[in-house]
């Protein structure tokens, strides 16, 4: 327990949040501790309103960035060895470099596994009456049975907004996440995006608020909103 609680003092709240200021019981209910621990430094979905529907999409780069981190780590790699290559023949290079070339093909695999694991998109449908996650996109009705992450939109009574401060290390700084998650009449919460950028998150909320009818409930600190909105 201690290994978990030290993990989560990495990612902590912004601020004490008074849920009170929302004049609704079900915000007393309401957890107000990041839903997803470790913030997102990016800005890696865009919504979209189409057909009745909301959808939050995976961004152009964020599709790309396993395929830059690949050229790029590749560069890194083949600099220092880019004269024996040119040298040797692809049978030597394979004889004495071959734990190296497993090892590179195994990352590889590994950036592609975790871009893909963590790559679902998020469906808000009134014609279907759900709000889910998946990474397929599919033209008729989703198999609602076989979806874990699933919520009904008549179920969904709040949009929540909430800020968490992410402790990288004393070299690359801190930075400051925000998770858009759906309140449910149970007070449980499912989780839509999480991004860096406050500006996107809170169009994002007023999208979601509009298109199902129900309040945002912002938790994130007015002075932090002041600073973000400066110059704008």
């Amino acid at each position: 327990m201690d290994l978990i609680n030290q993990f989560k003092q990495l990612f902590k709240p912004e601020v004490k949040i008074d849920p009170a200021t929302f004049n609704d019981p079900l915000a007393l209910k309401t957890s107000w501790e990041p839903l997803v621990f470790g913030g997102n430094r990016g800005i890696n979905y865009v919504a979209v309103e189409e057909n009745n529907s909301v959808i939050f999409k995976k961004t152009t780069i964020s599709k790309l960035f396993p395929l830059i981190v690949i050229i790029f780590v590749s560069w890194i790699l083949y600099y220092p060895i880019s004269e024996v290559i040119n040298t040797a023949s692809i049978l030597e290079l394979l004889k004495k470099y071959y734990l190296y070339v497993i090892g590179y093909f195994a990352f590889i695999i590994i950036v592609f596994l975790i871009s893909y694991f963590s790559g679902s998109n998020v469906y808000l449908d009134k014609n279907y009456g759900y709000a889910w996650k998946s990474r397929k996109k599919t033209d008729t009705m989703p198999d609602f049975v076989n979806i874990k992450k699933k919520v009904k939109l008549d179920e969904i009574h709040a949009i929540q907004i909430i800020s968490e401060r992410v402790k990288v290390n004393e070299n690359r700084g801190n930075f400051t996440s925000f998770e858009i998650n759906l309140i449910l009449k149970s007070a449980e919460r499912f989780n839509v995006v999480d991004q860096s950028n406050y500006r996107f998150i809170l169009k994002d909320a007023e999208l979601l608020s509009k298109f199902l009818s129900v309040p945002i409930w912002d938790g994130v600190d007015s002075r932090f909103k002041e600073a973000q909105f400066k110059g704008f």
